[in-house]
Formats: C-alpha cells, structure tokens, sequence
C-alpha cells in the first residue's frame, strides 16, 4: 500500500513538472552566445522540452541564425556575405550557424521552434524542412512563429500541419487568432499574460508560450495561470 502511494504521489510530480515547457531561447543564451551551437548544446545538457531560434537570410542566400538585422558596426546581415558572416566569432567563441547545422545539432532530441525574423525566408525555410521529412524527420519536430503574422500563414500555405505561432510584443488582437488552429500558439510578453487571456486562448485550443521568463517566481507564476510554455535564457533556473 505504501509502495503505491510513493508510486501516485510520483506520477502526479512528474505530471504536474511537464504541464508547462521549457524552451531554450536562442538555446540557452545566459550562458552560451546566443543562437550558437554552443547555445544550442547547452540547452539540451540543461534538459530543455524545445528550442528556439531566430532565421533571416544573409546576401548569398543562406538561412543563418541570428538575432538582430544588424551585426554591430559591420551592418546589416541582409547586406553582408555568409563567408563575411562566418568568420566573425560572437563572444570570442561562437560562430554564427546556419539553419542545417542547428536543426543537425538538435537531431530530433527536441522540437525546435522556428521564428522567421526576416521577411521573405518562408519558402527557403519550407524547401529545407522538406528536405528532412525526405530523410525521416517529423512535422512534429518543427514549429514554426513570427511577428510577421503574414510569414507564419505563408509557412502554412506551404508546409500543413506544423504548429504555426503569433508573435506579439505589447499589443494583442484577439479577433487574429480566428486565423490560428487547434494546437497553433501565440507567443506573448510576459507582461501581456493575465488570467483572462489565457482562458480566453485556450477555449480556443490555442497554446500561450510567454517570453522571456529568467526566474523562478515568474515561471511559477505563469505556471499557475496554465501558459503552454515559456521562453528562457536560464531553463535551469526557471525549472
């Protein structure tokens, strides 16, 4: 009797800890330059549910990973070469990848989340993704997210059945999400979240991911009002 106790008692720990994701932003960015390999690596040692990523397209074409549209004093990314972009190291370590090396360095370990940063990287990103489900990889290894509600609905045009996610930073419109289905997201400001909403998305069956939470109060905060999944530079700490 003792034993089945101990046995319940676990298996409602274990349940209620995977209610809420965590998802390595940029990787695992507070300790590895962001969007690196190295970061990438990191987030999968710090046991991360998913991935996320920032995708645009440099001159010559290649998806590379990066944050900002600019690259310090050296301009901006959509100007620049990939052999230019390469040869810069971030944080004296890192290099700047390419879409194929991160998703090569996850291997299916986690789904990774993709947000097309740049404007016009949809197609280029579907032809990749094809190009893996032809190798055996899953549409539930990818999901996809912008800013840019357009590209997110392009992503889908495209490629169905990968989540699609909105991106919001402070306002939000509730009458978009008529164009999101059952299990797509919105990605929103921590700041944006409250009770309300979160009910509100979820009579929908949409999911609410937040960014960026780097503690554990506000983790467990947001995992008391039932978010889906949050954004974090630190997914040790907010665990």
């Amino acid at each position: 009797m003792l034993f089945n106790k101990i046995v319940l008692i676990a298996a409602l720990y274990i349940v209620n800890i995977n209610a809420m994701q965590i998802i390595g932003h940029r990787g695992a960015c507070g300790y590895e330059p962001d969007n690196t390999v190295l970061s990438f690596n990191k987030a999968l040692e710090l046991s991360v549910d998913m991935v996320e990523l920032d995708v645009q397209a440099c001159k010559t074409g290649e998806l590379v990973i990066f944050h900002d549209f600019q690259l310090g004093e050296l301009g901006n990314i959509s100007d620049m070469p990939f052999e230019q972009i390469r040869s810069i190291l971030l944080q004296k370590r890192g290099q700047i990848p390419v879409l194929e090396e991160v998703i090569n360095c996850i291997n299916r370990r986690v789904p990774i989340n993709i947000e097309l940063k740049g404007l016009g990287v949809t197609k280029a990103v579907c032809l990749l993704l094809q190009e893996y489900f032809k190798k055996g990889w899953c549409k539930s290894d990818f999901c996809v997210s912008s800013f840019h509600h357009q590209e997110a609905l392009s992503f889908r045009e495209i490629i169905d059945d990968i989540p699609i996610g909105f991106l919001y930073r402070y306002t939000f419109d509730i009458d978009e999400i008529s164009q999101l289905k059952k299990n797509d997201f919105v990605g929103l400001h921590v700041e944006q979240v409250s009770q309300e909403l979160v009910h509100k998305l979820h009579e929908k069956e949409i999911k609410v991911y937040v960014y960026t939470v780097n503690d554990y109060e506000t983790a467990n905060a947001l995992k008391g009002l039932g978010v889906d999944g949050i954004f974090s530079n630190y997914p040790d700490v907010v665990r």
